[in-house]
């Protein structure tokens, strides 16, 4: 499949208890109920929404970034219910170079309940399936070391640190960088397996 056909329609993904789904216009008070948490944004180099806005603007980047295939966002709603309670997603794609990096938010009212490990499952078997990526990495914050044991349980391997890399909330941050090679998950996945 080519890149210009792999996002028409909008590639829904079903796991045992979430739909991974497009994030819709309608969906800015959902966003903005935890993109603008103070304890959620903490370890996200994403800027927080003050405003209803905010949370309507950033959709808007995100049609116009996955319409142009420079990146891929799913809303992460419950089997039971149609609202999005986080966000999981490839916030960039180097299509020639088999590569992609991996971001996630979820509100601190599901966090511990299995459900960032089912919604990453599912978009990195997609990644390295339909999008053919060779390589997912992630950078995170030194001190969000809950994440950095989280992608370990995933099979990420920590390369090292990235030193400044990112400027983001006023100033340079110093980053870990973590990957996962679509060999080492072929033997790795928690549920879904590669097709």
């Amino acid at each position: 499949m080519n890149a210009q056909e792999l996002f028409k329609p909008f590639p829904q993904l079903e796991t045992e208890k979430l739909l991974l789904r497009e994030i819709n216009h309608s969906d800015a008070k959902d966003l903005f109920t935890f993109l603008s948490d103070d304890e959620v944004m903490e370890t996200t180099d994403l800027t927080k929404h003050n405003t209803i806005h905010d949370s309507e603007k950033f959709i808007i980047h995100l049609k116009k970034s996955c319409k142009k295939k420079k990146s891929i966002w799913w809303g992460i709603t419950t089997q039971d219910r149609n609202v999005i309670v986080g966000i999981v997603g490839f916030p960039y794609w180097i299509k020639k170079q088999f590569r992609a990096g991996v971001g996630a938010v979820l509100s601190k009212g599901y966090w511990s309940q299995g459900i960032m490990t089912e919604a990453l499952d599912a978009i990195i078997s997609f990644g390295f399936n339909a999008m053919e990526l060779n390589r997912i990495e992630a950078t995170l914050m030194l001190h969000n070391i809950s994440s950095m044991k989280f992608l370990k349980k995933l099979g990420f391997q920590e390369e090292g640190i990235l030193r400044e890399c990112r400027f983001f909330k006023g100033q340079f941050h110093d980053v870990k960088i973590v990957s996962l090679l679509k060999k080492d998950f072929l033997g790795f996945s928690t549920g879904l397996p590669i097709t």
